[in-house]
């Protein structure tokens, strides 16, 4: 039997959207170890763009700008409450923003917390090889909507793949032709 003080409570945890390069499982547990895939989901209203030249990713990063005729595909997880400030460091740059999410699987609307891109300056730059590689495997992994993974993959980069110093298998097994 568990007691009181040691069960977790629903409260204790959060549930997130990921767009970004936190589609990838391996890429969000570096410093979120407690995420959990809950399913996919739909972000209504919303249009993914990638802005200015990121040091960690070499090329544009991603964001979500509001469109009323677009929609974007994520990943839900359900991740602690100590690992908040984790989530935040990993997003500098970004502010946080609660959307409603309509899961895939389930029909049901989820509050989350995502985060958009803050530069009140922002350029629009296309990501890097390695950016995109991440973002796609992703959506492959927790299989987001074969249309959305397909506009995923006709995303234009700028080819830098090398200089991305983050130990992810995906980049590993680049097979550049």
């Amino acid at each position: 039997m568990t007691s009181k003080s040691s069960a977790l409570l629903e409260e204790d945890f959060f549930y997130y959207f990921a767009y970004g390069s936190n589609l990838l499982g391996e890429r969000i547990r570096i410093l979120n170890d407690t995420a959990i895939f809950q399913e996919a989901g739909e972000l209504k209203g919303y249009k993914v763009a990638f802005y200015d030249q990121s040091e960690r990713w070499h090329g544009g990063i991603a964001s979500i700008d509001e469109n009323s005729s677009d929609n974007v595909y994520g990943c839900i997880y359900r991740i602690h409450k100590k690992q908040s400030e984790n989530l935040d460091l990993q997003e500098y740059g970004y502010h946080r923003l609660d959307v409603s999410i309509r899961g895939l699987k389930s029909k049901k609307t989820v509050l989350c917390r995502t985060y958009q891109y803050s530069s009140t300056t922002k350029v629009a730059t296309l990501p890097s090889l390695g950016y995109k590689t991440v973002i796609v495997t992703g959506a492959i992994e927790h299989r987001l909507p074969e249309a959305y993974v397909d506009m995923l993959n006709s995303l234009r980069h700028n080819g830098k793949l090398d200089e991305i110093q983050i130990p992810l298998q995906c980049l590993k097994d680049i097979q550049i032709p």
